[in-house]
């Protein structure tokens, strides 16, 4: 497999968690929304958008990405059982023609990934320690709040639904900065914890509230491409994010 390759892959892993990521509790109820802009840029022109929905019990939530047009982009599910725990996670990735499930069995992670042209890719591994996959970026960053403001970084494996297996990645306090109107944000830095793959893909960051209950802003890989006549490249963009009323 060419480095190439792996650069995209480690990429789309990251995003698959990132793009939803979101707010925490205090206004999961409700679900958010948020758009996306090229990166670097003034925050003028929408690239896409995004709609995440919790269901009303608490242990589901669905986020769609959809384009300016209002066409489909992709679509992520998140499901819980009655504890709170993640056991399913999947997406369908129109705009490419892809799909693929992350789903806990049992000790096991089984992955499922359906490629152009019918192709199929499956695999398990035993369930990581400490994991996310999609909307649980969130919750690990919650949970994990102190250890992250006393500078530690935090190791654990990302559930990638393309590649269908876990990938490291490591996440850590970068700065702390101030918005134009004195608001204070925690900015994270998120980067695979191989050497040689950080040195081809860069970091994503990610600007929280103090309290890291609240993430306004990331700034790196999306799930949505950038169509470039009949291909798709991937794509980079800033997302703000707005919580539902």
């Amino acid at each position: 497999m060419g480095m190439k390759h792996l650069k995209t892959s480690f990429l789309l892993a990251a995003l698959s968690f990132l793009a939803v990521a979101g707010f925490c509790p205090r206004s999961e109820a409700a679900g958010f929304t948020a758009k996306a802009y090229e990166l670097g840029s003034k925050l003028e022109t929408v690239l896409f958008s995004l709609d995440r929905t919790t269901g009303v019990d608490g242990l589901s939530s669905v986020t769609v990405f959809t384009a300016t047009d209002g066409k489909a982009l992709a679509t992520e599910k998140m499901e819980y059982d009655s504890a709170g725990n993640p056991s399913k996670y999947s997406v369908d990735h129109a705009q490419s023609g892809t799909s693929g499930v992350v789903e806990v069995k049992g000790s096991k992670l089984v992955f499922t990934y359906s490629g152009l042209n019918g192709k199929l890719k499956s695999n398990e591994e035993k369930l990581p320690e400490l994991w996310a996959a999609g909307p649980m970026v969130t919750t690990l960053i919650k949970k994990n709040w102190a250890k992250i403001e006393k500078g530690e970084t935090l190791d654990f494996r990302l559930a990638s639904w393309e590649r269908a297996e876990t990938v490291g990645f490591e996440l850590k306090r970068e700065k702390v900065e101030k918005t134009a109107d004195g608001q204070e944000r925690v900015i994270l830095k998120l980067s695979p914890s191989s050497f040689v793959i950080a040195m081809l893909v860069k970091p994503i960051r990610l600007e929280f509230s103090p309290d890291g209950l609240t993430l306004y802003r990331m700034h790196g890989r999306t799930l949505p491409k950038r169509q470039d006549g009949n291909s798709f490249k991937d794509l980079d963009a800033t997302l703000v994010y707005t919580p539902k009323p």
